[in-house]
């Protein structure tokens, strides 16, 4: 009885000894946008840009409506025009619009308006000591509108508000209290 009370303790015991290096080598990990101090407006990606200006929206328009849409929801968001230059301390990304018209009628517009947050890292992955240029995605949404042709530049502008608002909500959620969004001063819009 005593031989088997202390191979179990001395099992017991090393399984503890194993959780606790195992613990002990866990990585603390941020949110994904945890610290981003700056969002750079890309200009919208647009597939089909006859059909999206018969549809009643140029490129100047979209940059626009996204530009408004995510400042208006407290987002630090310029545009790449008006880009600060780059400073080394200040963690930046990139918002990248893609819009998809269709026209299936003459007076029908049908648009795939997405929103993609993500920045470009130079990584080294072993056993290949090579650095290599990757793409970290840390938001992307998606929302599939239609409509009448004349009404469909408000629905793109909704569509850009609901997915801005997504990215409000994870991006306040990631930050320290020092960044987070003063939600009670930020529009809810529904």
């Amino acid at each position: 009885m005593k031989r088997t009370s202390f191979c179990f303790l001395a099992m017991l015991a090393a399984v503890g000894a194993t959780a606790s290096a195992h613990a002990q080598e866990k990585l603390e990990t941020a949110p994904p946008l945890y610290g981003v101090e700056e969002m750079r407006l890309q200009y919208p990606r647009i597939v089909n840009p006859e059909i999206t200006t018969n549809c009643g929206l140029t490129n100047q328009d979209l940059m626009a409506i996204f530009k408004k849409e995510l400042y208006d929801l407290g987002l630090p968001v310029f545009s790449v025009v008006d880009a600060p230059p780059f400073k080394s301390d200040v963690a930046r990304i990139d918002l990248w619009p893609d819009i998809v018209t269709v026209q299936p009628r003459e007076k029908e517009c049908i648009s795939w308006v997405a929103l993609t947050a993500q920045s470009r890292e130079i990584l080294k992955l072993p056993p290949v000591e090579t650095p290599r240029a990757v793409w970290v995605t840390y938001f992307s949404g998606g929302l599939m509108i239609g409509g009448g042709r004349n009404a469909h530049p408000n629905a793109v502008k909704e569509a850009m508000n609901k997915l801005g608002t997504q990215l409000r909500q994870q991006y306040g959620n990631d930050q320290p209290p020092s960044l987070a969004p003063a939600t009670e001063l930020m529009p809810t819009k529904n």
